[in-house]
Order: structure tokens, then sequence, then C-alpha cells
């Protein structure tokens, strides 16, 4: 792959790469980006905003960051994070319609694991793909919706979740303040939960 930018100002610098990996879940300060791709290729201080392509062309994500090391003083080789274009396509139907673009991440404050066979098998999930709750942050939005370590999510407003990616995705196209009604599986029992998104870092 390959990341097009211009750091320290030299434009139009393209380097190239590898995906070191999918859906990571970075945090800035109280900021949490989701399901961000890793990759190798550089990214350096005004590469940020640059696309991210593959061999044939098409986008996959809008450069974002470097991680660094401890208090920020050792950057990172190799380690750079893009945003998904899907995401930031939904952002940027947003701006074309003069909507305003809240600045905050939606934040549902869940952690969850890709539903395996062997999972499905154990808590008769008849669902063969989701997501299951992991663990929970107390007092989060998914706390107070009364959502469960164990629940199966299969569904977000009506769409189904595939993945702990795609989950991720589909949350971070809407904005805080949104509700999502969300289809899982408790027990071997189907049944949904409404949960109000809040501001990631609040």
């Amino acid at each position: 792959m390959i990341a097009i930018g211009d750091p320290l100002g030299f434009s139009g610098t393209v380097t190239r790469g590898i995906v070191g990996g999918l859906s990571r879940d970075i945090k800035v300060g109280q900021v949490q980006y989701p399901a961000m791709i890793q990759t190798d290729a550089a990214i350096n201080p005004g590469s940020s905003g640059g696309a991210l392509i593959n061999l044939s062309g098409e986008v996959l994500g809008v450069n974002t960051l470097i991680y660094n090391g401890p208090n920020g003083t050792r950057p990172s080789q190799g380690l750079g994070f893009a945003i998904p274009i899907t995401h930031a396509v939904s952002v940027a139907k947003t701006l074309v319609a003069q909507r305003p673009v809240s600045s905050g991440k939606p934040w549902l404050g869940l952690i969850g694991d890709n539903l395996s066979p062997e999972l499905s098998v154990a808590h008769n999930i008849p669902a063969k793909r989701g997501v299951m709750v992991r663990s929970m942050v107390p007092g989060s939005p998914a706390d107070q919706a009364g959502m469960r370590v164990g629940d199966t999510i299969v569904q977000c407003d009506a769409k189904s979740v595939l993945s702990v990616t795609d989950f991720l995705s589909q949350i971070a196209a809407h904005k805080p303040g949104d509700t999502v009604e969300l289809g899982i599986w408790r027990r071997g029992k189907k049944t949904s939960v409404k949960v109000t998104l809040d501001v990631a870092g609040q």
C-alpha cells in the first residue's frame, strides 16, 4: 500500500508499506479512535490527511497519526494509523449536506470479541457472526442501557453485525447523542437494547 502526504512541507511525498493490523483502538489523551488501520508506511508530521491507498488505486483510509513512546518522547517506527475510508466518507457526506459534525467520537463503553463457532456452541447462540461482549466500563452507555458481559451483538439498527471491525465502523458512523438499537442474543434468547451514545473521554 501507499501513503501520500506533505511531511515537513515536502508536498506529494509517497511512502509504501503493508497493513500491519486492522481494527486498532487508539487512545490519544481522552479521545478514542476506533477501528484504525495500522500500517508500516512512513507517516510523518504533515502526512495527516493524506490518502492511504492500495496498489489498485483504491483509497483505504486517511493518514492520521503515528504512535509515540512513553510521554510522547519517542516516535515509533512502522506504527502509523489511518482512519478507515468508510468513516471519512460518512463525515464528508455530513459536511456536504452542511450539517454540523460533532468533534467528539461516539462511545459505547464496551469491549467485544468476534463470535467464533466455539463460542456459539458454548453459549447456545444460533448466529454464526457477531460480537460477544467481553467487558464494559461501569456507568458507560452500554452499562446504563442494561447490557451484560456475554451478550452477543448481531445487529445495529437492523443491520447485521459481522465482526468487531464492522461493528465499530457502524458505531463510528453515528455521533454522540444518537440512539442505536442493538439486536443481541442473551442466554439463548434474542432481544434488543437501545443505547444512547456518549462522547469518548467524557
